[in-house]
């Protein structure tokens, strides 16, 4: 199961692309307004050093879980759907089918 993950492409159904917000999309100076070099060249390694080792230590403390959880949710939905809600909705369509005849 786990060999056949992707590790390159994480999102293949790009649900989240919406959330690669690199460097350049949050700060930006016009041609008029600029900072120091070392400043701006700083500021564009601690913005990516700083997301990137936050979004890591975060996933590490809650991924786990979170993954669980949502794994056990979605194992919970499909059960009540095989064994409750199918079996209702067919008994549903047969009690209809008496009242189409």
């Amino acid at each position: 199961m786990a060999e056949d993950l992707d590790m390159e492409n994480r999102d293949p159904n790009t649900m989240n692309g919406h959330l690669g917000v690199v460097f350049e999309e949050v700060l930006g100076e016009p041609l008029a307004t600029h900072a120091i070099d070392c400043v701006w060249k700083n500021s564009y390694t601690l913005y990516n050093g700083g997301k990137n080792c936050c979004y890591k230590f975060l996933t590490a403390i809650c991924g786990l879980c979170a993954a669980l959880c949502w794994g056990c949710s979605f194992a919970c939905v499909s059960c009540c759907h095989i064994w409750c809600m199918t079996p209702c909705c067919k008994l549903y369509d047969l009690q209809c089918g008496i009242c189409l005849k």
